[in-house]
């Protein structure tokens, strides 16, 4: 039987944002850290769904010919979208780090921070 290791919460938040915004695949991604691909593909999708509300839906394919320009656009508005998720994404995972460290001090961190 292979030993499984546990992932914590924040490498896969690491993983799935090195995936969504990094020029490397999920394969490339899942034998630098180590797992598999099904799972960073995997967690990747379920981030989307839960978190950004979005679903894998391949859209129908026109039997007429797009203009460049809206070829452009679409490709623009994809990677505006991307960049989006990932930052959304940033922004949990260290709002869950601030949250999750004052409970382990005891201290409310983000509102010593907001007084400051």
């Amino acid at each position: 039987m292979k030993h499984q290791r546990i992932i914590t919460n924040a490498e896969k938040g690491i993983i799935i944002e090195e995936y969504l915004t990094g020029p490397n695949s999920s394969r490339e991604i899942a034998k630098k850290y180590n797992v598999s691909q099904r799972s960073v593909t995997n967690w990747a999708k379920t981030y989307k769904e839960e978190i950004m509300g979005t679903k894998n839906v391949k859209p129908k394919e026109e039997n007429t010919a797009e203009s460049s320009k809206e070829k452009s656009l679409e490709l623009e508005l994809r990677r505006l979208r991307k960049e989006l998720e990932a930052k959304d994404f940033k922004i949990l995972v260290l709002e869950t780090t601030i949250k999750k460290a004052g409970e382990l001090y005891g201290v409310d961190i983000k509102k010593k921070l907001d007084g400051k």
